[in-house]
């Protein structure tokens, strides 16, 4: 599915969009904290990018190719919408989210050099 940059960027603007007015509506509906209007358009946004990725070229000889630098990158983000999330609803210490959050970052980092080991194999 190859779409050119024009497309693709409406389609993340608008994604962004409802990302930010979902936010809106969470915020307004549980009234906890105003960061999480910033946590669910993390973890919306990044879903969004996490499907909109095969539309990105898959073909690179050495090192990852724009998809998966996309997909990592929209994988980040719903992580640190999760971590977010359960800091403002579960009050988990600090050091525990810290810790997730850098076991999320090593299974993302480790997803991802397994694929790229594939390719050059």
């Amino acid at each position: 599915m190859a779409m050119n940059n024009k497309t693709m960027s409406a389609i993340l603007l608008g994604a962004a969009i409802i990302a930010l007015a979902i936010g809106l509506i969470i915020y307004s509906v549980v009234r906890k904290d105003f960061f999480v209007i910033i946590w669910s358009f993390a973890l919306i946004f990044g879903i969004t990018i996490c499907i909109t990725v095969s539309a990105y070229s898959n073909v690179e000889k050495h090192g990852p190719s724009e998809m998966m630098y996309r997909l990592s990158t929209g994988m980040v983000m719903v992580l640190i919408g999760i971590i977010g999330f359960i800091n403002i609803f579960a009050s988990i210490d600090a050091l525990i989210l810290i810790a997730i959050f850098l076991i999320g970052l090593a299974f993302i980092g480790i997803m991802i050099a397994i694929t790229n080991s594939k390719k050059v194999a």
